[in-house]
């Protein structure tokens, strides 16, 4: 394995880009379903910050999630660049297809239910959601196990049965597809903490 390669799948040892995206996404879906659920009002202004707000995040998530790693990832298990876009002439180098291959995949879910709702359509676009995840990473830096892929994939089956407004369906790739982000990154975060203890000097020095 090249060190690029290296270097880029090391940004994912410690679940903090899962976790980020994760929280940012189930915010996403889980306020506008909230408010339509309620009947209360102003939900396009709210729809319009919370985008605005993951827009930002999307273009800056690597000093969101640097911000992070400086105070968890680093003092334990040392620094390394964090990855740049891919692009043809740089496959052998410090990249990554995060926020393309798995990000946008939860968007054009959105954009489906969107033109499509129908009380069999979230199970048929999460299932579709989660093969498009599992086969377009398995290769890359970042690949999602077949039983995680197959969770995500049964996540919108329920929806079937559970009543929810239709204008709140394009946003359940958003509220299941960022749960199942959030547990994946808290679930490696917290495994990452267990095997890797902060060093005794870098904590006496984050005491003083």
């Amino acid at each position: 394995m090249n060190p690029g390669r290296r270097a880029a799948e090391y940004w994912f040892v410690d679940g903090l880009p899962d976790l980020v995206f994760g929280l940012a996404m189930l915010l996403i879906g889980a306020i506008p379903i909230g408010i339509l659920v309620l009947h209360a009002d102003g939900l396009k202004p709210v729809v319009v910050v919370l985008l605005l707000g993951f827009l930002a995040l999307y273009i800056w998530d690597r000093r969101a999630v640097g911000f992070l790693k400086a105070r968890i990832t680093y003092p334990r298990t040392g620094y390394a660049r964090p990855p740049g876009d891919p692009d043809s002439s740089r496959a052998e180098e410090n990249v990554t297809w995060f926020r393309n291959r798995t990000v946008m995949v939860f968007f054009i879910g959105f954009s489906m239910l969107s033109g499509f709702p129908g009380a069999w359509s979230p199970a048929i676009v999460m299932a579709a959601a989660a093969a498009t995840l599992y086969f377009l990473n398995r290769h890359l830096e970042h690949p999602f196990p077949l039983w995680s892929a197959a969770l995500l994939a049964l996540t919108g089956l329920p929806f079937h049965w559970i009543p929810i407004p239709l204008r709140g369906q394009p946003f359940l790739p958003f509220l299941l597809g960022g749960a199942w982000l959030l547990t994946r990154g808290l679930w490696t975060l917290l495994h990452y903490l267990r095997d890797n203890p902060l060093p005794r000097a870098a904590e006496e020095f984050s005491v003083e």
